[in-house]
């Protein structure tokens, strides 16, 4: 007799396996967001980028402090103004 899973235990039903050497990963629909998958991968991928990196936590500090005012000082304004802030 097949077991049958409720929708709640449906939703977390996450597989990994090895297809064609890549690993694929298949989350059933709605239970992340594209969005957040997408920031996940993003996240993957910067680690992957700066784990050969030699750099201190202050000059990463710095360069985190630095990259954050350029960002604020070209996109800040278009963001207040979408949330009606400013």
């Amino acid at each position: 007799m097949p077991i049958r899973h409720t929708d709640e235990e449906r939703r977390y039903q996450v597989k990994v396996s090895l297809e064609d050497k890549e690993i694929v990963i298949r989350i059933p629909e709605g239970v992340l967001s594209v969005e957040y998958i997408q920031d996940l991968i993003e996240r993957f991928e910067l680690e992957e980028f700066v784990k050969d990196v030699k750099m201190s936590e202050e000059d990463a500090w710095t360069l985190s402090e630095k990259i954050k005012e350029e960002w604020w000082a070209k996109e800040g304004k278009k963001l207040l103004r979408e949330k009606g802030i400013s």
